[in-house]
């Protein structure tokens, strides 16, 4: 299971003004603890990995009178390419071309 720290011993330590490292064990500890607490209540994991290319469907909501398509979160944008039957829907142009 992927599961990142969300934040390191240097900064923690550079944050609650410790210089020693006597703690530093009792602090890697309550550095893991925090992030899964974060985890656990956002039912998430935040942090960076490596891009892929996935596939996803589009299902129709009559409620809304919208096409919806529900993805992974997206730390960043860049790059993001949606390719759909009237053409791509990019980062630029994604609220004019979601409208079928």
């Amino acid at each position: 299971m992927w599961a990142p720290d969300y934040v390191t011993r240097a900064r923690l330590k550079d944050y609650v003004s410790i210089a020693d490292p006597i703690d530093d064990a009792e602090g890697d500890i309550a550095i893991t603890a925090a992030s899964r607490t974060v985890d656990n209540h956002t039912h998430r994991q935040f942090g960076q990995v490596a891009a892929q290319a996935r596939t996803y469907t589009a299902t129709y909501d009559r409620h809304l009178n919208v096409w919806r398509i529900v993805i992974d979160d997206l730390g960043d944008i860049t790059g993001l390419t949606i390719q759909a039957p009237g053409g791509a829907i990019t980062a630029h142009n994604r609220c004019t071309a979601a409208t079928p």
